[in-house]
């Protein structure tokens, strides 16, 4: 059957056309037989948004059983699976990009990447500026060619440096061997999930809890504590971190570099959810699609920090914990120990007593010195250095 001879009638479309709605606005494409018509619009016309654009790496095809009917339908002719296969994959090619395509011109991408990019420019130098925690984790590749996809941050090495990942062994040498000054955390989660199967005749999701509770402890004493009571509860769990892990790997209070709230891998791993399906492009239309994110969320931060007032210095988590806490923070007790060097002692609710150094930026509770941020009774002693 020769359908190149099979041409429409006047005012019919034809059997290989596409139609495209925008709006109210009808356009029939792909036909060369047939011209473009537009409806016109009058001005007393309801107003019809446009459809969101949507980008042709976006666009899903039908599985080949939906196109072997949709042919037979439409064009009369039947055609076995694997022909339907063939050419499912064709049309996901042509939207999707070539695996092979992007290998071929990846270091010329990231070369041209490197020249134009201003979100990538964004993100290099807002790091000087933000908490020196790394979370590292892989982006699971769906393409022809599969494989993991590793990020990389180009930065020198220091002491100040923290990286926050899962237990794998490769990402615990290489950080060792490019970054021996830095300091490597576990992300607890993860850790939990291991510590649990260890765990036997109890809920090994409260197993879990139990163990992410005892490394959030911000003081040795408090920790010890719960760390010992969990040993008892759950021997088999606290033999396996004793002897597949340390301490000050996971315990915040008894981790050495300044790992503020961040003891978790789960922003990166709400990352790879955003861009889950991404994962099924190509490695360039992937790429595109990451920066593309990127370029959104600079621009929306950039928008609302020149929105704000320059005399708040405080970003909104802060503000509104801080907010929160003032009328506990004006019960308690303060007593002024050194007005030179700033130093307090408060009475809690529960009846101990902390001593607090503002000019330190510390607090014996030990949340101001790990979180960055005052606690409640270095709020009432600055309140009560700011009276007097």
């Amino acid at each position: 059957m020769n359908f190149e001879n099979q041409h429409p009638k006047d005012g019919e479309i034809g059997p290989n056309a596409i139609v495209v709605y925008v709006g109210k606005e009808k356009a029939v494409e792909g036909d060369s037989n047939k011209e473009v018509e537009v409806e016109s619009h009058d001005e007393g016309d309801e107003y019809t948004e446009p459809r969101p654009i949507v980008e042709p790496w976006q666009m899903e095809t039908p599985p080949p059983k939906i196109i072997m009917d949709l042919v037979k339908t439409k064009l009369g002719v039947d055609i076995s699976y694997s022909t339907a296969l063939r050419g499912k994959k064709q049309v996901v090619t042509d939207l999707k990009g070539s695996p092979d395509e992007s290998y071929k011109i990846l270091r010329c991408y990231l070369h041209m990447l490197e020249k134009v990019n201003h979100a990538l420019g964004a993100s290099v130098e807002g790091f000087k500026v933000m908490r020196k925690v790394i979370t590292m984790d892989a982006t699971f590749l769906k393409n022809g060619y599969k494989g993991v996809l590793m990020s990389k941050t180009v930065v020198g090495d220091s002491s100040k440096i923290v990286f926050m990942t899962n237990r794998n062994t490769s990402l615990i040498k290489a950080i060792a061997n490019v970054y021996p000054l830095a300091h490597h955390g576990f992300c607890i989660w993860h850790l939990s999930q291991n510590v649990k199967c260890y765990a036997s005749n109890v809920n090994k999701d409260v197993v879990a809890w139990r163990f992410m509770e005892c490394s959030r402890f911000y003081t040795v004493a408090e920790f010890n504590i719960a760390y010992a009571s969990f040993t008892t509860r759950y021997p088999f769990a606290a033999k396996y971190l004793e002897e597949s892990t340390q301490k000050e790997r996971w315990a915040r209070c008894v981790f050495p570099g300044d790992i503020y709230n961040l003891d978790t891998s789960n922003c990166v791993q709400s990352m790879n959810n955003v861009f889950k399906d991404a994962g099924r492009y190509s490695l360039i239309l992937m790429l595109d699609a990451k920066l593309k994110k990127f370029s959104e969320w600079f621009n929306e931060h950039r928008k609302d920090a020149v929105s704000g007032s320059v005399a708040n210095k405080l970003v909104p988590l802060v503000e509104n914990y801080l907010h929160d806490l003032w009328a506990t923070a004006a019960k308690l007790k303060v007593t002024e120990l050194n007005g030179f060097k700033i130093e307090y002692n408060v009475i809690d609710s529960d009846g101990k007593s902390y001593l607090v150094k503002l000019r330190l930026r510390s607090c014996s509770c030990r949340f101001f010195d790990i979180q960055k941020y005052p606690c409640v009774h270095a709020l009432v002693s600055f309140i009560t250095f700011q009276k007097y």
